[in-house]
Parts: structure tokens; sequence; C-alpha cells
């Protein structure tokens, strides 16, 4: 344990491990498209609100609502065996 803590290697894994927990509400609101996402860059910079930054990532609505699958394709109505 001793040399694992005066690994250079574990302390920037480390670190960049934190960082990307720290700016994930920012990498959810990107992914999401979200509207305002200057005020979750703005929360995520102010550590004690970390939290409400990443709730914002999740619950403020997105710009472009998500495409939704297409519609059936219109078959026209059976009208029965054809005739041989």
């Amino acid at each position: 344990m001793h040399a694992l803590a005066h690994s250079l290697a574990f302390w920037l894994a480390l670190i960049a491990a934190l960082f990307i927990v720290y700016m994930l509400p920012t990498v959810i609101g990107v992914i999401r498209r979200i509207e305002h996402l200057g005020i979750v860059i703005g929360l995520n910079f102010i550590p004690p609100l970390w939290p409400a930054a990443l709730l914002g990532a999740f619950m403020l609505p997105r710009r472009d609502p998500p495409k939704a699958w297409p519609p059936p394709v219109a078959y026209p109505p059976w009208r029965g065996w054809p005739d041989v």
C-alpha cells in the first residue's frame, strides 16, 4: 500500500478519474443537448452545487425532442386472395 501511495501513475489516474466524475454533469448535458447548458456548466464549477448541476443535466428539457420511431407503413386494406 505504501508503494501505491507513492506511485505517480496512481495519483495521475486518480486525479483524471475524479476530474471525469466532476465534469459528468456537463458531459451529460452536452450529450442530451439540453436547454440552458450554461447554467449546468456554471453550477458545475461551484463544488457545493455539483449535485444541482447533475440534477439539472438530467431534468432540464432537451433542445430538440428525441426522434420517434417512424410511423408504421400504411398497407392497403386486405381484399382476399387473388383469383387464379
